[in-house]
């Protein structure tokens, strides 16, 4: 029982092992990103600091106000994913006016808080991301005016989906096919050990 348990540990850790990414790296590194402002804004990006983080921030060049504009920062993934990450938010402006958070093929969901404080912080975790979703990061202006806001996304992370639309290599049948074999061999000896008691 214990040899099976071992080998059926094995078999999922040596399945599960490169499943993950950590950081901007892999299939998500800032080189597979697309960098867009919206309504020649002036945002732009910080990928200094990359893979660890990457920061967004908005515009702020409306002479009178007014011009909403989007930073955005996307990737289309070819496989399913959960993504994590942690935020971390900021505006000399009120925060009402340049909301920040992420997207899912252009459906914006808010992160930072309207009503709360200049700075801000929070984490997601398992946000499911399907093949050929359009994921975006995003730092919005809604009057492009008073000061622009930032927003910083570090420690992140995904895992494969089991809506993947990825084939695994044949090596990673092998570990498998090792545990049925044993599981068989095991099982044999066991039926023919009984049989001449």
């Amino acid at each position: 029982m214990r040899i099976s348990l071992v080998l059926m540990s094995l078999c999922v850790f040596c399945c599960t092992a490169d499943a993950g990414v950590l950081n901007f790296t892999g299939p998500f590194d800032v080189a597979n990103w697309t960098q867009a402002m919206t309504n020649g804004g002036d945002g732009s990006f910080d990928l200094t600091n990359a893979p660890l983080s990457v920061t967004l921030f908005g515009s702020n060049n409306a002479v009178s106000g007014g011009i909403a504009s989007d930073t955005r920062f996307s990737i289309t993934p070819t496989t399913g994913w959960f993504i994590g990450f942690d935020w971390q938010y900021s505006t000399t402006d009120d925060p009402s006016w340049d909301p920040a958070g992420y997207s899912i093929n252009g459906v914006f969901t808010q992160l930072s808080n309207d009503a709360g404080s200049q700075s801000q912080s929070g984490q997601v975790r398992n946000l499911l991301i399907v093949p050929g979703d359009v994921f975006a990061f995003e730092q919005r202006s809604v009057d492009s005016f008073f000061g622009r806001a930032q927003m910083t996304i570090s420690s992140f992370s995904a895992t494969v989906s089991s809506f993947s639309a990825t084939v695994p290599e044949p090596a990673s049948f092998i570990p498998v096919a090792v545990a049925f074999a044993a599981f068989g061999v095991r099982a044999f000896r066991r039926r023919r050990a009984t049989q001449t008691r």
